[in-house]
């Protein structure tokens, strides 16, 4: 079938009944659905799983993928990071450490992340203190030395089969944190842990996307923002500026790919993964976190109730509720409920004011462990509207609402899409969603 260049995936886990890993494409195309990111293929050169085409073998419930095989092989060439990732600690373990993360003093929120969210979002310095907005480190390893304290010198701890997603040693051994520039915005359970972080990158780079399964040793590279080198076996063979989304194909004799220049990811997760002592945002035993938002004012008498329970076997007070809304990423929910508790006053109770988000449409499933530990009785879904035109993402959604009607009550969150794209959006311009109950 071709030839995939290493260099061009990433180390997605390693299996640890065989060492074999699983590699992610994350500037190449998928094979089977031709999209980057979130599918992996095995080094067995004969596995796929993809995250959006179907198959009659399911590889994650948690995270919705599916196992295919391949009719022919995939040759996996060139040098890849060797480093086993390890699973993530305990939420109570982890909430530790990135409650230790936010309260340190490198991480105080910078004068234009400030200004971002006061012009971008509308939200106030108050409000982001209690939400636990900080800025990234511009000198991470003293953030990690800060962090770890005396538990970065612990034989059991270096050494032990779990990690903290971030922090990893460096080449001297010495704890440190992954490179960013932008805003860590925690999500947190339903006891008010805070479990992990995506990154708001300030200026995320672009990428290129590599398809050479037919073409042997293209590669490519940017400089940014838009400049792309192509390679032919390590020989540069065009140097060109490029739009985002522009697409070119290359040929030499019977070979045949392509190449493509995409924005780079806005949001990130805080993820150390592949790195020595490092541990990944999520992962098959413990997947990525699902976040659980409150308004304001209630998170922060939870933030209080933490501190009572900090040392005790007890987490915090569970946050129950019989309706919730789902959406898609902890920022936008916490904007979106500070609204809804306004827009929805007279109706509160019945509408519910708690918002739970997911990864993505596709990890819809990691909800529902929440829901029956939760009490909830209703659901308002109120993802992007949008969703409707990408079929990846409408597949989902489809697939997530006709099983959740089945044992709740479903409304679907509409607003005008040319108005806004988000929920989010939509209430910061005062428009009030209409929830349209789904039948059973």
């Amino acid at each position: 079938m071709g030839v995939i260049d290493k260099s061009s995936l990433r180390l997605a886990f390693r299996d640890k009944r065989s060492g074999k890993g699983w590699f992610e494409f994350y500037r190449q195309p998928c094979v089977v659905c031709g999209h980057t990111g979130n599918c992996m293929i095995f080094e067995d050169e004969k596995t796929v799983v993809c995250t959006r085409q179907a198959s009659d073998t399911i590889f994650s419930k948690s995270n919705v993928s599916y196992v295919h095989r391949l009719d022919g092989e995939v040759k996996l060439t060139g040098k890849t990071n060797a480093h086993t990732t390890r699973d993530k600690f305990d939420d109570h373990i982890l909430s530790h450490f990135f409650n230790e993360l936010m309260k340190d003093s490198t991480t105080k929120i910078k004068p234009e992340h400030i200004e971002h969210f006061a012009d971008k979002r509308g939200i106030t310095e108050d409000t982001i203190a209690i939400r636990g907005y900080c800025s990234y480190p511009d000198k991470p390893w003293e953030t990690a030395k800060n962090v770890l304290g005396a538990f970065g010198n612990h034989e059991s701890f270096l050494k032990g089969s779990q990690g903290i997603p971030g922090f990893y040693q460096d080449k001297y051994n010495k704890w440190t944190m992954v490179r960013h520039n932008g805003i860590l915005i925690p999500y947190r359970d339903r006891y008010n842990q805070v479990i992990g972080f995506q990154i708001r990158n300030d200026n995320p780079p672009n990428i290129v996307a590599v398809d050479a399964l037919n073409y042997k040793g293209l590669n490519a590279k940017v400089k940014q923002p838009n400049l792309v080198q192509v390679f032919d076996d390590g020989e540069i063979i065009a140097e060109l500026e490029m739009t985002i989304g522009e697409k070119l194909e290359f040929k030499s004799g019977n070979k045949k790919g392509y190449i493509q220049l995409k924005k780079g990811q806005r949001y990130v997760w805080f993820s150390s993964a592949n790195k020595q002592s490092g541990a990944g945002a999520g992962g098959m035993n413990n997947p990525l976190p699902v976040h659980v938002s409150v308004p304001t004012p209630e998170l922060q008498q939870n933030n209080a109730l933490v501190n009572e329970f900090k040392d005790s076997d007890q987490y915090g007070v569970a946050i129950k509720s019989k309706a919730v809304w789902i959406s898609e990423g902890a920022l936008k929910a916490d904007l979106a409920i500070d609204h809804i508790v306004k827009a929805f006053a007279n109706e509160i109770e019945e509408v519910g004011k708690v918002m739970l988000a997911v990864p993505g449409v596709n990890t819809w499933r990691r909800i529902l462990p929440l829901l029956e530990e939760m009490g909830v009785e209703r659901i308002n879904v109120a993802f992007d509207m949008d969703a409707a035109q990408n079929e990846d993402v409408q597949k989902h959604f489809v697939e997530m609402v006709q099983y959740l009607r089945e044992k709740y009550e479903v409304y679907i969150a509409l607003w005008p899409l040319e108005q806004a794209k988000g929920i989010d959006d939509c209430l910061s311009l005062a428009i009030k969603p209409t929830l349209r109950k789904v039948q059973n």
